[in-house]
């Protein structure tokens, strides 16, 4: 049998990899800030809310990964947001925030840079002899249009092995 963790861990990894995590926190923030969403908006993205799922959801990721980058007193109502669905990995997080948020969001940075840099990107560079034109830009990897799909399988193929699963891929 698992154990509530296991769980906790289980759901929470199966929503990252479906590219849903943030929609959990959409309605729940839209209520906690009915007043101030359109206004975040903008400020974050210095372009005018308009009341759709992608700016509800690119508002929703925003603030998501500031709290997780942030210290504990900064996004406490992402922060209960999180914890109300997620408790153990909440407790978690914010024992390991308490001792030092900085090495929390090192560790992120460090995770995120090993799977899209270390796992992706540098793989495609030797494989392909330097002919595949490769740009990381955070948690993206910007390539031509003709390679699309060379790339795609690359990071379908880390995730797989890394996680069982395949993440939702975005090409803009």
């Amino acid at each position: 049998m698992k154990t509530c963790i296991d769980r906790e861990i289980v759901e929470f990894k199966n929503i990252c990899v479906e590219g849903t995590v943030y929609d959990m926190f959409i309605k729940p923030l839209k209520e906690k800030y009915p007043e101030k969403w359109s206004e975040m908006f903008m400020i974050y993205f210095d372009k005018r809310y308009v009341e759709c799922y992608e700016h509800d959801r690119a508002l929703a990721k925003q603030l998501f990964i500031m709290m997780l980058f942030g210290k504990i007193s900064q996004f406490t109502e992402v922060q209960q947001v999180f914890a109300k669905r997620f408790p153990i990995l909440w407790d978690i997080l914010t024992i390991k925030k308490k001792q030092s948020y900085k090495a929390v969001a090192k560790s992120f940075f460090d995770m995120e840079g090993s799977l899209m840099i270390d796992q992706v990107a540098k793989p495609l560079i030797r494989n392909h002899k330097r002919k595949l034109p490769i740009f990381s830009v955070h948690d993206c990897i910007a390539t031509t249009e003709e390679n699309l799909d060379i790339v795609t399988e690359q990071i379908e193929s880390v995730f797989y092995s890394n996680f069982r699963n395949v993440p939702r891929i975005s090409i803009d």
